[in-house]
């Protein structure tokens, strides 16, 4: 197909990531590290690049009036999309599709891992922002299948999550984040049904050889950064594929050994074939050791060099069961005080939004002469705030109230305190997804004259520890979602 429609587009969450770099693995997807995310309309990724133009201006009657151009670096990638919130029954715990958007805005580890930000149990699903106290959050990254296209965003983080109030709406949250790459796939397509099937390009099998010329002695092979025991110069194929597999970065499988044995003059190498899942692999290196006889030597040589597979392996399907929460049935309490015992008001909401943001930064080097590409990305300052509108409704413990409240002790307070509760769904619906913010200053309400008088409700979440406010506290926001256990 020659065009590609935002309808067919399909996007998939993996951890499948190297460590280090946070770039997707050409091998290795599973259900466990890999999940299909149902996106909705208006989804966007692009990576621009920043530029510098050099312009002449001259004095004289034939002045010189050019300008010349130049691609400085490649921004980071800005990737946005919004999902549905959905809690479900997951079988043993209840769960949502869009858990693994909540703990990588909030913790390195994955689900399941040492702290992750994400648990589940029979009655409920919770996201804390207690291990979010890091420079940098868990690396993944994003697959992204159009009709005709393929596109992977590496070493993804998230930036922003935004939840939005519009009573006439399915509640929904708006994730943006960065990448460092963008780069096209070929070959890729994806089957459906709850376990998806990546089909992309196979890999090429590097292949490398180890000359022995000696007569005696042994000698050692060394693959990033770690060595075999000592090897005899005349080793079998065999016993040295098996010394090979004994480090602790070679898996059985990853490599097979052929051909030798050594001898003086080197003339019958040994082969080493690896998985072409691996792609290009790191050359091992040699140290003669106490060879004897011949050049007493060992050289490698690579004589292929492996590419990576597009992308091997399976995925957790998109789940479409799992129940919508309308908008126009949430509800907000707020209680004064952050040991939650003062004036409790419940307060019938009309509109507003919760942005969840780590104002992450990136590093770009301005080396000349290059296209300099982002280095390293680090979080900022974690904040959490919104806006609430509704109706200036009389009564001691409604807006008009807490509007009263606040007014009388305004001249007296710094931070005024306040517990802020805000139940997606409503309070007493089975189905519901909870915001809890234990400690938030509000601003005084401001007041919108329109037919109809409202309020407008302003919030900012902060730490707390022993009813007080502690800004070194990673506590501000807890995420709770809840859903029938059958």
């Amino acid at each position: 197909m020659s065009f590609n429609l935002i309808r067919n587009a399909r996007v998939f969450f993996s951890t499948n990531v190297n460590a280090v770099t946070g770039v997707l693995n050409g091998f290795g997807c599973t259900t466990s590290n890999t999940f299909e995310i149902q996106v909705l309309d208006g989804m966007s990724f692009s990576q621009n690049t920043s530029s510098e133009t050099v312009t002449l201006t001259e004095a004289g009657a034939t002045p010189v009036r050019g300008q010349r151009s130049f691609n400085t670096a490649l921004d980071p990638v800005d990737f946005s999309f919004s999902t549905y919130m959905r809690p479900r029954d997951g079988g043993t715990n209840i769960t949502a599709e869009e858990r693994v958007l909540w703990n990588a805005m909030f913790a390195v580890d994955a689900i399941g891992g040492s702290n992750p930000a994400w648990s589940e149990a029979p009655s409920v699903a919770t996201c804390v922002t207690t291990n979010s106290q890091k420079h940098q959050l868990q690396k993944f990254a994003l697959i992204i299948l159009l009709d005709g296209s393929s596109y992977v965003i590496d070493n993804c983080v998230l930036d922003t999550a935004t939840v939005d109030f519009g009573l006439d709406a399915i509640a929904t949250i708006a994730w943006t984040g960065k990448g460092t790459a963008l780069r096209q796939v070929s070959g890729l397509s994806a089957s459906t049904g709850g376990t998806v099937t990546f089909s992309g390009a196979n890999g090429t099998q590097e292949v490398q050889t180890i000359t022995v010329d000696a007569t005696g002695g042994t000698f050692t092979i060394t693959y990033s950064g770690q060595t075999t025991s000592a090897l005899a110069y005349n080793i079998t194929a065999g016993a040295m594929q098996t010394a090979l597999e004994a480090l602790s970065n070679i898996a059985p499988g990853d490599v097979t050994v052929t051909g030798g044995v050594g001898g003086g003059g080197g003339g019958t190498p040994y082969t080493l074939t690896w998985n072409s899942d691996l792609g290009n692999v790191a050359q091992p290196t040699t140290n003669a050791g106490s060879l004897t006889g011949g050049a007493s030597t060992a050289a490698v040589a690579t004589t292929t060099a492996g590419v990576s597979p597009t992308l091997k392996g399976t995925a957790a399907g998109k789940n479409t069961t799992a129940p919508f929460i309308a908008n126009k049935l949430s509800t907000l309490e707020v209680t004064s005080g952050i040991d939650g015992t003062g004036t409790a008001y419940t307060i019938a909401l009309t509109g507003g939004n919760l942005t969840i943001s780590n104002n992450v930064s990136y590093l770009v080097p301005a080396n000349l002469g290059v296209v300099n590409l982002p280095a390293t990305y680090f979080t900022g300052t974690r904040s959490i705030s919104g806006s609430l509108t509704a109706y200036l409704r009389t009564g001691s413990t409604n807006s008009a109230g807490l509007l009263a409240d606040m007014l009388a002790n305004a001249s007296g307070e710094v931070d005024p305190e306040f517990l802020v509760l805000i139940a997606v769904g409503g309070a007493a619906n089975d189905v519901r997804v909870e915001f809890d913010m234990p400690a938030c200053v509000l601003t005084i309400p401001a007041i919108s004259t329109e037919q109809v008088i409202s309020v407008n409700i302003n919030f900012t979440a902060q730490g707390s520890s022993l009813s007080a406010f502690d800004v070194g506290a990673a506590n501000e926001l807890e995420v709770r979602y809840y859903h029938p256990n059958t």
